[in-house]
Parts: C-alpha cells; sequence; structure tokens
C-alpha cells in the first residue's frame, strides 16, 4: 500500500530539478542536433486559409525516412557523450535524492555512467531501426511548417500513411482563423490577436457536427506554455452534441446529461501569476449566474506541517478503496449542507444535482484514490 511521500523529501527532489530555462536550453540544443541530420528541405510559396482568413505564408516541406531517424539517434548519442550542461542536472538530481527515502541506494549512482548508458541506449536505437525498419516507421513522415513575412509560424502538417494532423492559424492584421484537424476530430473558429491574447469564438466539432462550443476573452496564449492561465473561457454545449452522442451509441445517461446542459454554460476566468493566482468559476444559465466560486492561491515556504488535533488518518488502498472511504463516508454531516444548499435560491436543476451527490458522497468520493494514486485522506 502506498502511504504518500515525506514532504521534505518533495522539497529536496524540487530543488535539485533543473530550471525551466535550463531545460529549455538543453531541449532546444538536441532540437537542433536532430534538425542537422534532415536534408531535402523544399521551399514553396502558399495562401494558407481558415475560416476566412487568409495569409501568404512560406512553406517548408521535408520527408523523414528511417535512414533519417538512424541519422537522429546516433547524433544524439555523440551529443550526450560530451554533454556537460547534461551531466551537471543529472548530478544535482542525484544530489537531491540522497536525502531523501526514495533516494536509498542512489550514492553509488555516477552521471558519466548514466550519460554512458544513455548514449548506448540511443545507439541501440538506432541500431534496431536499421534492422526493422518497417517496425519503426511504416511510411515516409511528411512535415510542413507555414511561415509568415515576419518569420512567425501559422500553420504545421504532419502525415505518417493514412494519419494526418493540420493545425492553421492564418492572421489578416490583428484577425486570426483557427482549423486544427485530426482524423474526425477539428477545432475551428476565428477572432482576434492582440499580441497572444485570443479573443473570439470557437468550436470542437466531431464528424464536422459541433459538440462544445469555446468563448475566449483576452485569454493569453504567451502564457499557457509556461503553466498560467490568464483570461476568459466559456464552455457551453454544441448543437450537435446529442446527436453524436446516441450515434456513437452512448449511454441514456450521458444524453440525459447532455439535453440537461444545454442552455448553461460554464465560464472561466482565470488570473494566474508563479507564485499566486486568482481562478473565478461560474455556471450561467443563459445570462443568468446560477452559481459562483472563486478561489485564491499563493505558494511559498510552509515549514514542518503538522497533522490537526484530533484528527484521525484513514489509509486508502488502491486494491480496495471503498474500505477505508467508508469511515470517511460517517464523518460527513450531509444533513447540514443539503439544508444550506436548500436555501441558497438555486436553479432547480442544479440543486436536484448538487443534493443527490452530498445525500450520496460515493459517487464522487470513490474516484479519488483513483486520482491521487492511493494515499492518505485526512
Amino acid at each position: 500500500m502506498f502511504t504518500g511521500m515525506k514532504i521534505s523529501d518533495l522539497e529536496a527532489i524540487g530543488k535539485s530539478l533543473p530550471s525551466k530555462e535550463t531545460l529549455k536550453k538543453i531541449v532546444k540544443r538536441y532540437i537542433r542536433v536532430a534538425l542537422k541530420q534532415i536534408s531535402g528541405v523544399k521551399k514553396s510559396s502558399k495562401t494558407l486559409k481558415a475560416e476566412g482568413i487568409s495569409e501568404r505564408c512560406t512553406v517548408l516541406k521535408v520527408k523523414v525516412d528511417s535512414d533519417t531517424l538512424i541519422d537522429i539517434f546516433e547524433a544524439w548519442a555523440k551529443e550526450i557523450e560530451k554533454d556537460k550542461e547534461l551531466k551537471s542536472v543529472i548530478e544535482k538530481v542525484l544530489k537531491g535524492l540522497e536525502s531523501t527515502e526514495i533516494g536509498a541506494g542512489i550514492e553509488d549512482a555516477d552521471a558519466d555512467e548514466i550519460l554512458e548508458e544513455l548514449s548506448d541506449k540511443l545507439t541501440e536505437v538506432a541500431e534496431d531501426i536499421e534492422k526493422y525498419p518497417d517496425y519503426f516507421i511504416s511510411d515516409e513522415i511528411e512535415m510542413a511548417v507555414y511561415v509568415d513575412a515576419k518569420g512567425k509560424v501559422r500553420g504545421r502538417e504532419c502525415k505518417l500513411g493514412y494519419e494526418e494532423i493540420q493545425i492553421y492559424t492564418p492572421h489578416k492584421g490583428n484577425k486570426i482563423g483557427v482549423e486544427i484537424n485530426l482524423d474526425d476530430f477539428t477545432i475551428t473558429g476565428k477572432g482576434k490577436d492582440n499580441g497572444g491574447k485570443i479573443t473570439g469564438e470557437f468550436s470542437i466539432n466531431v464528424n464536422e457536427n459541433e459538440c462544445v462550443v469555446i468563448n475566449l476573452t483576452n485569454f493569453n496564449t504567451n502564457t499557457v506554455l509556461a503553466g498560467r492561465l490568464k483570461g476568459k473561457a466559456e464552455f457551453s454545449i454544441g448543437e450537435d452534441l446529442v446527436k453524436v452522442l446516441q450515434r456513437n451509441g452512448m449511454g441514456s445517461e450521458s444524453v440525459n446529461v447532455a439535453r440537461m446542459l444545454d442552455g448553461y454554460n460554464l465560464v472561466f476566468d482565470f488570473d494566474t501569476a508563479p507564485k499566486s493566482g486568482t481562478v473565478k468559476m461560474e455556471l450561467k444559465n443563459r445570462k443568468n449566474s446560477v452559481v459562483s466560486m472563486k478561489t485564491t492561491f499563493s505558494r511559498g515556504n510552509s515549514g514542518e506541517i503538522d497533522m490537526p488535533s484530533g484528527s484521525k488518518v484513514i489509509d486508502i488502498d488502491l486494491d480496495d478503496p471503498m474500505e477505508g472511504l467508508s469511515e470517511w463516508f460517517d464523518s460527513f454531516d450531509t444533513e447540514k449542507l443539503v439544508d444550506k444548499v436548500e436555501k441558497l435560491d438555486l436553479d432547480s436543476t442544479v440543486e436536484t444535482i448538487i443534493v443527490s451527490l452530498l445525500e450520496n458522497p460515493g459517487q464522487i468520493l470513490s474516484v479519488l484514490p483513483y486520482l491521487f494514486g492511493g494515499g492518505r485522506v485526512y
């Protein structure tokens, strides 16, 4: 049974990990090494179109076959052998692990040996590709990148056999069109792009059937990759969702839930920074607010964490989670919670759902150990 990891262990591991800048630098270096092995790049000019927005772009196309993959893995193997920066990162991580319980016996590990082993593994992969090329890549990989006059990437394509991914985001002034295709799954829409802050309406579709509609307001795409969300995102049921669920043989419960949620919008307003932030969530029926919740958080040194006085530790066994959760259920005073919910003057449908969940907490709580991979609940 997994009973969790000490906070001090997590802190030690966290401090030993490389910074985002260092990690980004290393990843970029190995991408450059791979790109040097790719030859035969074809250059052309084409107008990229999406949702009525078009932009003239330079198109760079390349094909990658088994021989190219062999060259890439062999080049990576050579680069790793002499990579002093990666060696420094590994040494720091090993030192951080030495002080933790999970790092028992790791003091014998050596960064040079780890790099050598990684290099050998990459060489083995190159040899395996050479022996069994069809196993690793049965068809050529065709890739294309669309670049605008300022050098910004506006589109990407990747094709392997019959599988193809297309991502198009042409711009005209501050207007942007979006089309993302992956087999029968697409995302389409248009709006305005003000320095990476997107405002517009977009839809998630299956076989050209609208399933979910997303309205963005000043949603900052520049901070998403850094793990920080800023801006507003509003989700609503698409007009074809019920039809798609029925066509794909989904149960009557899923169809009924979709019908029930029709007309409701779920709105998230994000304002997050590296060490603090605010997230507002609101459920609306048409334009009327049904229920809202605001969450604020901050990150800092917590110091030593003590168990609350009079608390009881309940072990949750992943193999039999309900045994431990049943003890937790017994401590719930659901009657008081239900009384408070009934006094909130909520929409009748939402009130029914919340009361049902409160009176039968097992519907939600039974999945907790699977979400956390086992552990303790307080």
